[in-house]
């Protein structure tokens, strides 16, 4: 229960960074949310419950960025992985 109660607050905090006004601060939190996503398949109700799969696509297509873009792809692609 405490892992999950700490992941949950970590998505938190990470899906907020995605909103950040500096692209490296949205880029490096879809990077980190697509490392969770891949490598911790027991969080991936906590991802769901935060709405991170959400805000990773509004990345996708509504970012600016074109690195922001790319990678919360590859965090998508690492979502889709899970089993």
């Amino acid at each position: 229960m405490i892992v999950s109660i700490r992941a949950l607050e970590l998505y938190t905090i990470l899906v907020n960074l995605l909103k950040d006004s500096d692209e490296k601060i949205r880029s490096n939190a879809a990077a980190a949310l697509g490392n969770l996503a891949r490598n911790s398949p027991l969080l991936d109700k906590d991802f769901i419950n935060t709405g991170a799969n959400y805000q990773l696509v509004n990345l996708m297509t509504q970012d600016k960025s074109i690195a922001a873009k790319k990678v919360s792809t590859m965090a998508i692609i690492n979502l889709l992985d899970l089993p």
